[in-house]
């Protein structure tokens, strides 16, 4: 004996508007994503600029050379020569690329301003620590720095406290819930609101 679970007219309704969501406003859903795009890189960026990710101070030595090769702030971690070299610093090697369905952040392929090292490869030593090994056999640690995770971390947590992106989740819920377009129309508005402050950036 089979038994054929059968579904009521509201939900397959509800079932038909969540199955509508993605054809409405996805534009402007691929602008909010730049937006994340943009607002993660300006935080990994502001983090190391500003000092504001608490990572593992330099060495009183490493603070002593920055000095003597005149760094803008040569106690600040990662921070370096600062803008200069905008394309080959560190905190600027963050990159975006529009995708299908999103966008993609990526570390930079150039090399380092300094260390003549892949930015990439660079991102990976801060992130994680390393060990390097001289000819005279002294090691020098690099601790880590994950300024990376770190950004990543702090923009979640700006994410999940946005109201506008309670509100709009909010209205979308109600709409699916109730079918009545004034829910749709508010969340549509909130997302042009959102999209109109990003779309020149």
């Amino acid at each position: 004996m089979t038994c054929k679970l059968k579904t009521s007219r509201a939900f397959e309704q509800k079932k038909a508007r969540i199955r509508k969501l993605p054809k409405i406003g996805e534009e402007m859903m691929m602008g909010m994503r730049k937006k994340d795009a943009y607002d993660l890189i300006m935080i990994f960026h502001d983090g190391i600029k500003n000092d504001s990710f608490g990572l593992k101070r330099l060495m009183d030595l490493s603070i002593e050379h920055k000095k003597s090769m005149g760094y803008a702030k040569p106690t600040y971690p990662l921070y370096g020569k600062g803008d200069d070299d905008k394309k080959k610093s560190f905190m600027n090697m963050m990159r975006m690329r529009r995708l299908k369905n999103g966008w993609k952040i990526y570390p930079s392929w150039g090399r380092h301003h300094k260390a003549n090292l892949e930015l990439r490869h660079l991102l990976m030593i801060h992130e994680y620590g390393c060990l390097i090994k001289q000819k005279n056999g002294n090691i020098i640690r690099i601790p880590p720095r994950p300024a990376w995770l770190y950004a990543k971390n702090r923009f979640f947590r700006k994410l999940s406290a946005s109201q506008e992106d309670k509100d709009r989740k909010s209205a979308l819920t109600e709409y699916i819930q109730t079918g009545k377009s004034k829910y749709m129309d508010k969340a549509l508005d909130i997302l042009k609101k959102q999209y109109n402050d990003i779309v020149d950036k």
